[in-house]
């Protein structure tokens, strides 16, 4: 008896400490319905991408709210809800251990978040919507593609370009959000085309065509900017009357540091 009884509580505070080391940084997910009678058989359950289940049938049994720690190894997820007959009356929270990264919904339904089809997204998920206008092919873009850099020139994501059957498609890409990005697109004839870019929300953040176009990436994220001035004939004051001048890499000519669409002086 002696030696149960010494036994069950280490064995107890063995499994309650190997629980919290299996999970250093759990998250918090928060229940609530705004009537206070709880979630009314409604159930909460949370999907990995490729549809395993991690976390299953969790519910408000009454009251206003409850908070639950839980754990799951997963940087992407799908939050269903089903089964609440009020959806209009209940909401869910899920935050992170530094509380970073919130994701709420309300109501019956799926909240998706950073799955791009059965793969999960390590970062955030963007939307690009690639746009072309009909010319002698057909809707592709000629060659062009588009390229996303980070402000310290890392590329991100490359070689998109849109499906030749269609004149608007979007693509969803996973990139990390360091302060800024670079949107280039070239490489093909010059042609009208367009894109569209969208944060996570779906909040369009930039747009442009060809060429190079900063999103809240700084001069000073630049490691040596140079000042460009175009100057016309003193004589004259009518510009450079449609000459254009691009600035290419010497190591790689198709690489077009500047200048796409080419620089003029109007």
């Amino acid at each position: 008896t002696m030696l149960r009884d010494y036994l069950f509580p280490l064995l107890l505070f063995f499994l309650i400490a190997h629980n919290v080391l299996a999970c250093e940084n759990p998250w918090t997910l928060t229940l609530s319905d705004s009537v206070g009678d709880g979630w009314s058989g409604g159930v909460l359950r949370i999907i990995k991408c490729d549809g395993t289940v991690m976390i299953d049938n969790v519910t408000l049994p009454f009251g206003f709210k409850s908070e639950t720690q839980i754990c799951f190894n997963s940087t992407a997820f799908i939050v269903s809800v089903s089964g609440e007959r009020w959806g209009s009356e209940i909401s869910w929270v899920l935050s992170d251990f530094w509380n970073d990264r919130k994701i709420s919904g309300s109501g019956n339904g799926n909240v998706t978040r950073t799955c791009v089809g059965t793969v999960e997204c390590l970062y955030q998920r963007w939307i690009v919507q690639l746009l072309s206008y009909p010319y002698d092919t057909g809707y592709d873009w000629a060659g062009n593609t588009l390229r996303i850099r980070d402000c310290s020139n890392q590329t991100l994501v490359s070689n998109l370009t849109i499906n030749p059957m269609y004149r608007r498609e979007n693509k969803f890409i996973c990139i990390p959000f360091r302060g800024g990005f670079f949107i280039e697109v070239g490489g093909g004839r010059p042609i009208p085309l367009a894109w569209v870019l969208a944060d996570p929300t779906s909040k369009i953040v930039a747009s442009g065509g060809l060429g190079i176009t900063s999103w809240k990436c700084t001069e000073s994220a630049c490691a040596r900017p140079w000042s460009l001035q175009l100057l016309g004939s003193f004589i004259t004051d009518m510009g450079w009357r449609g000459a254009q001048m691009t600035i290419r890499n010497c190591s790689n000519p198709s690489n077009i540091l500047a200048g796409r669409a080419p620089c003029t002086l109007r």
